[in-house]
């Protein structure tokens, strides 16, 4: 096999890519757009070239990294830990379900080169690997174990409850911590299928989930006060909100709808499952929002724009806000829209169109931690960033620090989708 793999060559360039955001933010959260990507190469690399004689049934890397969580390999408490609750949750119910919340926990505690310094070692007696793959190949395997090692020391700041669709995707639906004063009932209704957690089918206009829309329609409970709402645990719904009588409700919820206003696809598949018709859905989105003179899109504060030079990666954000904070421009509230091919931002009140850039155009987006309100992208001067000379930051501030999370999530998942249209 030749020294170079291109899964190899792309996993480095993401990599690097999350190197720049720890550099200048000093950490990585789920909504930095290298990430998913970045694991999804993961994966193909810890599946790629396994050998079929190694288990029953289809190959799945999940089988060999747990059992090197053993004693008999000595491998660290960090990492059997991470084994041993990605295999106990009741969130995920596959191997490579499991695969994938392990992954995110070993980025999340520096230790996912553990288990594969252990098989690089073992993989002439073991034979886990074919000889053509990378973690079968002595050469590409110790490439691969430096890119693993170089990711050990970032910091992923990565939400590790939310995992109940690791099953089906890498992709993840937005995660909401909710507290309600105490009472006796919601006033939800909700159903179970497919091991997930409580849908949503009904949310009683007079309860207190539903008060300015909190929960609707759709969404999906995982959590009551810390205890995990799975089809196993469905019958003791009413011991949960007894025990709690006289204390806040804590929930912890998936959204259904997207930044986009579509539905998360794997959701949208659990309400078809529960006959629930999407058009139901559709007339239980939040009215505050309907009704907000048609206006859509984020509200938040237009900030400028500055050139930043010829590159437009992660690392020119800071610069641009900087910048902007230092000499400021004249500000004002604009809406801005995060669409199916790119950002559209207009002013509020004229409508009339400040910033219209597709996906393609854009370059990095991100914000600054020293400086929580502002966030940015960076967008070049020519249709594609590929082939731009110079590159512009447009900053923005908000108030909100849900929605700017909200908006930089839809900003990476339209690279995504860009990426896979190309």
């Amino acid at each position: 096999m030749s020294v170079t793999d291109p899964l190899l060559k792309d996993l480095k360039g993401h990599a690097a890519k999350l190197l720049i955001t720890f550099s200048t933010e000093g950490r990585i959260t789920d909504y930095d757009p290298s990430l998913q990507p970045f694991c999804e190469i993961l994966e193909k690399i810890f599946q790629q070239g396994l050998n079929e004689s190694f288990q029953v049934h289809k190959p799945e890397c999940w089988i060999w990294l747990e059992n090197v969580a053993s004693p008999h390999h000595k491998t660290s408490f960090a990492y059997s830990s991470s084994v041993s609750k990605a295999k106990n949750t009741a969130r995920v119910l596959t191997d490579r379900g499991r695969f994938r919340l392990l992954a995110r926990l070993c980025l999340s505690k520096g230790v996912l080169h553990h288990p594969v310094e252990i098989m690089l070692e073992n993989q002439a007696q073991w034979g886990t690997y074919k000889t053509n793959s990378i973690l079968g190949d002595e050469i590409l395997g110790q490439i691969f174990l430096s890119v693993l090692l170089q990711c050990g020391k970032l910091k992923f700041d990565l939400n590790l409850s939310n995992a109940l669709f690791l099953d089906e995707t890498w992709m993840l639906p937005a995660f909401e911590n909710l507290e309600f004063v105490p009472c006796k009932q919601l006033g939800l209704v909700v159903g179970f299928t497919g091991g997930k957690g409580a849908v949503v089918v009904k949310a009683q206009s007079s309860g207190v989930a539903a008060e300015d829309d909190k929960v609707m329609i759709g969404d999906v409970v995982t959590e009551i006060n810390g205890m995990e709402i799975t089809s196993a645990t469905r019958t003791k719904l009413g011991s949960i909100m007894k025990q709690a009588e006289g204390q806040p409700i804590q929930l912890s919820v998936l959204r259904a709808r997207q930044t986009d206003g579509k539905i998360f696809p794997p959701i949208q598949r659990l309400l078809l499952r529960l006959g629930l018709h999407l058009e139901i859905v559709d007339r239980n989105r939040p009215k505050s929002k309907e009704k907000q003179d048609n206006v859509i899109g984020f509200p938040v504060e237009y900030m400028g724009s500055v050139l930043v030079g010829a590159q437009g990666d992660v690392s020119k954000i800071c610069t641009g806000i900087t910048k902007v904070v230092a000499e400021p421009q004249t500000s004002f509230k604009v809406q801005m829209e995060i669409l199916e091919m790119g950002v559209k931002v207009t002013a509020t009140g004229t409508n009339e169109t400040i910033c219209n850039h597709t996906f393609m155009e854009i370059s990095s987006c991100g914000k600054y931690e020293r400086l929580p309100e502002y966030f940015a992208y960076i967008a070049g001067d020519s249709t594609s960033c590929n082939t731009s000379s110079e590159f512009y930051c447009f900053i923005f501030r908000s108030g909100n620090h849900e929605d700017i999370a909200n908006i930089l999530y839809s900003i990476a998942q339209g690279f995504q989708r860009t990426h896979w249209a190309v």
